[in-house]
């Protein structure tokens, strides 16, 4: 026998007696026993979690913790630590197993860890509060300025007196806004004004639904543009001109068709032969006025009775221009 076997033999198994006594002690849990470990271990906040080294998402699995034990029960095992060997410690591993790899026992576990840290960060918080306000109150005993308010005068003003502040700056740039808009909305109604009174002198006569009607509206006493008054006047008689004869040769081609020899109605064959107002001389100026006035076209009525309004729309429009010209002699007079 060698010096190394003898010493190795007689040396005491301290460590091996240890962990001897408690696999014997040790007898298999049932599910009452494990539930209440993982209350007792939730109630003294022991984090089982990190005894095994594993992930809370992954301690879901059993395999995983299975996995995650038999790394860490190498740590503690008695034939690595020796003498150093913790039966509580490996209890509290093996324990710790149990809970996780138990799905009731895990779950109460979390449930109740999780509400002791919310009931520690209330705690805290409160006590934050807490101890501000001791601050506080024995700064002012001491006659000092507290902290809290020792940073408000830092930034010169007071919260309220910042609010107040904002409250200034946000009403006057609504007024500013609103500024803004009222001058907008008068500028553009000033130009709304302008462009009708540049279209109310200048403004082309074109509605084709009634345009004698329009010439009519149109012609005003006051207006002493005589060139146009002229050019207007001869336009109309033209337009009425054929609108007569078209209606006249109209009832001549119904009356060759119904074999009756009847002669045209007077009225008709009177205002296509009715001859056209006398007008002053054109001079250089009024030919060019004459050369810009627009061409007006109008629509040609569908039966022959319609001959007669062009007859009655005339005459109102000569007794107009006569009241045009009576005025306009009026006022020379009056200047003269």
């Amino acid at each position: 026998m060698s010096l190394a076997f003898a010493w190795k033999t007689s040396a005491p198994q301290h460590s091996s007696d240890n962990f001897t006594c408690y696999q014997q002690s040790r007898v298999k849990m049932d599910k009452s026993e494990i539930l209440a470990f993982a209350r007792e271990y939730s109630s003294k906040n022991i984090d089982l979690y990190e005894l095994l080294g594993i992930d809370s998402l992954k301690a879901a699995d059993a395999n995983e913790v299975k996995r995650a034990y038999r790394k860490q029960s190498i740590k503690y095992h008695p034939d690595k630590l020796g003498d150093d060997f913790d039966p509580d410690k490996w209890q509290l591993l093996e324990r710790g197993r149990d809970v996780l790899m138990d799905k009731a026992a895990k779950d109460a576990y979390d449930a109740a860890r999780s509400a002791a840290l919310r009931e520690q960060e209330r705690r805290q918080a409160m006590n934050a509060k807490r101890k501000a306000a001791i601050e506080d109150l024995e700064a002012r005993e001491r006659g000092e300025v507290p902290k809290r308010l020792r940073k408000e005068e830092d930034t010169g003003m007071s919260a309220a007196e910042r609010q107040q502040l904002n409250q200034e700056g946000n009403r006057r740039l609504e007024m500013r806004r609103r500024q803004m808009a009222e001058a907008e909305e008068r500028e553009r109604k000033a130009q709304e004004l302008a462009n009708l009174a540049k279209s109310g002198q200048k403004e082309p006569i074109n509605t084709p639904e009634n345009p004698v009607s329009n010439l009519q509206q149109k012609i005003s006493p006051d207006d002493e543009d005589d060139p146009e008054i002229a050019a207007i006047q001869q336009r109309i008689r033209e337009a009425q001109e054929k609108k007569a004869a078209k209606a006249a040769r109209k009832a001549e081609k119904a009356a060759r068709k119904t074999g009756d020899n009847a002669p045209v109605p007077s009225d008709t064959s009177a205002q296509a032969q009715e001859k056209p107002m006398s007008k002053p001389p054109a001079t250089e100026s009024q030919a060019d006025e004459k050369k810009k006035v627009p061409k007006f076209s109008f629509t040609s009525p569908s039966t022959a009775s319609a001959a007669t309004a062009p007859k009655n729309d005339w005459a109102t429009m000569k007794e107009r221009l006569k009241a045009a010209q009576a005025e306009r002699e009026r006022r020379k007079a009056e200047t003269a």
